[in-house]
């Protein structure tokens, strides 16, 4: 096996598409490990091969910490053909090219999230992104679309038909308003998260991301209206057979529209419409987890109907063993001053 750097775009996502199916995930596609990197964290990007045969894709984002030390991420990922995955994780973590990696940055450890439970030299942490969701397959009309809906979504959706709430799907290509309605949002995430207590990203890294991946329309900005006020904007991600719904904000306004609603049913169609297989709800409560931080809105996408995909988690390779055990007992330590 070959660990080696690449810079072909075609090849990456073409393994993408190919191998992980329905669980092709954008996080680990190139123009969102373009985004990150042009967001100014540096990334690398590996391939995992044996002669002309491609058997991984492994990217690494390249996260600070203090004191000159680093740690590498691999959002949903890495991915790999077939065969022992386990195995293969081990190579990689030995191979020069990866060696050389973690050495120029310092980096104390390798969070990965990938499809398969590595061995256990590998430590699972708290999830990083939602280790299960629920997913709908669009390729269905509209009939039976509701009909694998909970009957109080089902009458959400008509009643925000009802009331004339319009919903609106804006891209950068060709779209005059555009930056008027980054700016909507990112005002309209800080109402939302002010409401509910969510710490999220600073409003110039969504302003970033909607203009980095809004090229070439792999992301849309969906825009719900009652009589001319944005009540709810939601942020759907376009990547292999996968429409995801990568976002969402809301204000406290006119809630009796029910907006939100008609954002995800519009949605639904919009994936079906432009051929896509899934979409995905991206991220739900685990199944008798109670008290969980995602608990309200699985109640709200659940009701959508959907298949349950579970992945193995969030793990953690010590790169720099003593190091890595410095790192844990400091976050230990702080969680409880």
């Amino acid at each position: 096996m070959i660990v080696e750097p690449t810079t072909d775009q075609a090849v990456w996502d073409g393994f993408m598409k190919e191998e992980a199916g329905e669980h092709s995930s954008f996080l680990h596609s190139w123009d969102w490990l373009h985004m990150q990197q042009s967001y100014g964290r540096p990334v690398h990007r590996l391939i995992v091969r044996d002669g002309d045969t491609i058997h991984g894709i492994v990217g690494l984002v390249v996260f600070p910490l203090s004191r000159g030390f680093s740690y590498l991420f691999s959002p949903r990922g890495p991915v790999f053909r077939d065969g022992d995955v386990a195995a293969q994780l081990d190579a990689l973590v030995q191979s020069d090219a990866f060696t050389e990696i973690a050495h120029a940055h310092r980096a104390i450890f390798w969070r990965v999230e990938p499809s398969v439970m590595p061995k256990k030299v590998f430590r699972h942490v708290k999830d990083v992104q939602p280790s299960v969701t629920s997913m709908i397959s669009v390729q269905q009309t509209d009939q039976q679309l509701l009909a694998l809906m909970k009957q109080k979504t089902r009458y959400n959706i008509r009643l925000a038909e009802k009331k004339g709430v319009e919903v609106e799907f804006v891209s950068q290509d060709g779209q005059a308003d555009w930056h008027t309605m980054i700016t909507a949002w990112t005002a309209l995430l800080e109402e939302t998260s002010t409401r509910h207590g969510i710490r999220n990203h600073p409003p110039e890294y969504y302003r970033h991301m909607i203009s980095t991946l809004g090229e070439g329309g792999r992301l849309e900005i969906v825009v719900a209206r009652h009589e001319g006020d944005i009540l709810a904007m939601n942020l759907n991600m376009s990547f292999g057979d996968t429409m995801t719904y990568v976002h969402g904000a809301s204000t406290e306004r006119k809630r009796n529209v029910m907006a939100p609603y008609a954002l995800q049913w519009e949605s639904l169609r919009r994936a079906r419409e432009h051929g896509y297989v899934w979409y995905d709800f991206y991220g739900v409560a685990p199944e008798g987890v109670e008290n969980h931080p995602l608990a309200g809105v699985t109640r709200f996408k659940q009701g959508f109907g959907g298949k349950t995909f579970v992945y193995p988690g969030t793990y953690e390779f010590p790169i720099l063993p003593l190091w890595y055990k410095i790192y844990h007992t400091i976050k230990r330590f702080r969680s409880f001053v």
